[in-house]
């Protein structure tokens, strides 16, 4: 997956509704447009470390409260 295909699968509503993320409100375009540029600008530096670390056969702790 790349951070574009990533980036515009976001659902803001199905978001909301599951409870999976901490938004409260459903953003306006400009915000989420801005989401949308910061998870492009972010994946691809993620992808790397974790595909790193797998290739080293290293475990990568996620911790989400």
């Amino acid at each position: 997956m790349n951070a574009d295909r990533l980036a515009g699968r976001l659902d803001f509503p199905q978001l909301k509704q599951a409870g999976i993320y901490p938004i409260s409100e459903v953003p306006d375009a400009a915000n989420a447009q801005a989401w949308r540029d910061d998870i492009a600008s972010v994946f691809p530096r993620l992808k790397t470390y974790v595909e790193t670390a797998a290739n080293k056969n290293e475990g990568l702790l996620v911790w989400m409260y």
